[in-house]
């Protein structure tokens, strides 16, 4: 049975575990950073705490995020990310610059970033790589894309009509690289 600590407690010795999840090392001791449980794993040799509570997560390689389209170019978009509360977890975005390159659109060619997105939509994508002032933004894979978009002319809602996005305002068609379930209403 795995032990219950806190904050500051021991937990293990660096030349015996790697530190993980709520783990911190300090003159060659690991100490947990949170409230919850010890587990250790002998074949990967690291030891983590976990909790029963939501823990809020920050930027990590994998995290899937949502974020709004604040700037546009041809080869990149500046996303503001948003937070987000799910059953699982908290997530915070910190005050970092959230970048997607038009490489990481899709696994296919794209020319420009301006064919697939536009200011203003709200996007779902995973975290790449991360940096001291920025994060790499990708969303090419099905579930990661736009789940929500604008017209570009008269900034109404885009229904989707077959495979088409079209303004039921004033009707503008338009294309975006579409999480596949675009419309329903889902975040993650």
């Amino acid at each position: 049975m795995s032990s219950f600590v806190i904050p500051g407690d021991y937990v293990g010795k660096e030349e015996e575990f790697i530190p993980s999840f709520g783990v911190y090392s300090e003159g060659g001791e690991l100490y947990s950073s949170i409230i919850g449980y010890v587990k250790t794993d002998a074949e990967k040799h690291n030891v983590k705490v976990f909790s029963k509570a939501k823990i809020p997560r920050m930027q990590k390689e994998s995290t899937i995020v949502v974020g709004i389209v604040a700037e546009l170019n041809d080869n990149i978009a500046i996303v503001d990310l948003m937070p987000i509360k799910s059953k699982s977890f908290l997530f915070v975005p910190n005050e970092v610059v959230a970048v997607l390159k038009v490489a990481n659109v899709s696994r296919s060619f794209t020319k420009s970033l301006r064919d697939v997105l536009g200011i203003g939509d709200i996007i779902r994508a995973k975290i790449d790589s991360v940096y001291a002032h920025s994060v790499q933004l990708r969303i090419d894979e099905a579930n990661l894309g736009v789940i929500k978009a604008y017209c570009k002319r008269c900034r109404h809602p885009l229904k989707l009509k077959g495979r088409r996005l079209v303004c039921e305002n004033c009707g503008h068609v338009e294309t975006r690289k579409l999480a596949k379930d675009y419309g329903q209403g889902k975040v993650m």
